[in-house]
């Protein structure tokens, strides 16, 4: 599978979300240490919650949402000994595609003559 661009994509994004963070940063609507590995933290976070209550409360997701964003909007000084995840750190904590997994890259091409 040709990946390019699925990557120009992701990058893409990113820069959009750069810029939307830095944006925000500059007009004092969130804190100042707020970066834009913390947007893809919020959205593992929050569809972990939307995930695991999905079938007993939909809903709950809007809450804990809400407060992560209360979280760095509303407060003024960063969280005591924290800072954002780098962006090498939030590629790590994303799933694998089942296509890179170790060891999967000989059997793909096993087929082929």
């Amino acid at each position: 599978m040709d990946d390019r661009p699925i990557a120009r994509m992701r990058d893409d994004l990113g820069r959009h979300v750069d810029g939307l963070v830095e944006g925000a940063v500059a007009a004092g609507a969130v804190r100042e240490d707020f970066a834009s590995p913390d947007v893809y933290a919020f959205l593992h976070m929050i569809g972990a919650v939307a995930d695991r209550t999905e079938e007993v409360a939909p809903e709950a997701w809007r809450r804990y949402a809400e407060a992560l964003l209360m979280g760095f909007g509303l407060e003024q000084g960063p969280a005591v000994h924290t800072t954002a995840m780098t962006d090498g750190q939030i590629l790590r904590t994303w799933p694998v595609p089942s296509t890179q997994l170790p060891g999967d890259a000989g059997q793909a091409d096993a087929g082929r003559g």
